[in-house]
């Protein structure tokens, strides 16, 4: 069995010879990722680029290149490929994106191992504070330009559906979210919630 430097137990590898990029999705938003990747090159002189590109939902949040640059010679060369951005994402595809520049017997498939993600900070509400005319007031800090939802209700308990969209969120600076509820005047009670994608 094939196991370049730095890889261990089970690893990801090609079901063929032919170029074919890695997807993975995750169920909660992420601020970084990274991967140990070896792609198949034997004792070349320079190594493949890959690239890494970050998605919410379908929506590109940006991309990252590497190659390796500490060679062995070796027919799989590792090489760690990561992403950090300031807006969150919740998918990334890992793509052979060129070949070597030199070296002659490569080819378009590659290896992973050792997986590393950074999940987007928790939402920390602070200054609750009911205002003199009424409103109800919230703040929160977080990943910049991110789509929050603030959702309100009268039970806690109601299933998140039940839930409703209130409008009163506004970003300023970036990454400093600020909720006012005019309407809090007119529940007796409201209960609040904050959602992301």
């Amino acid at each position: 069995a094939v196991v370049p430097v730095g890889f261990s137990g089970q690893f990801i590898s090609p079901s063929s010879v032919y170029a074919a990029d890695l997807l993975v999705s995750f169920s909660k938003p992420l601020t970084d990722f990274s991967i140990l990747y070896a792609p198949q090159e034997l004792a070349c002189d320079d190594s493949a680029t890959m690239r890494v590109t970050a998605y919410m939902n379908s929506t590109p949040v940006g991309t990252s290149a590497t190659n390796a640059t500490v060679l062995c010679g070796c027919t799989w060369q590792a090489q760690t490929l990561s992403i950090t951005t300031t807006q969150g994402f919740n998918n990334v595809v890992v793509h052979y994106d060129a070949r070597p520049p030199t070296c002659q017997d490569w080819g378009p498939i590659f290896l992973t191992d050792n997986m590393n993600v950074t999940p987007m900070p928790p939402i920390i509400l602070t200054n609750l504070a009911w205002l003199a005319n009424g409103a109800f007031q919230f703040s929160f800090t977080n990943t910049p330009n991110w789509p929050f939802t603030v959702l309100g209700a009268t039970n806690p308990t109601l299933p998140f559906s039940n839930w409703t969209p209130l409008i009163g969120l506004t970003e300023a600076p970036p990454g400093q979210f600020q909720f006012v509820d005019s309407q809090a005047t007119n529940s007796p009670q409201r209960f609040y919630r904050v959602s992301s994608p």
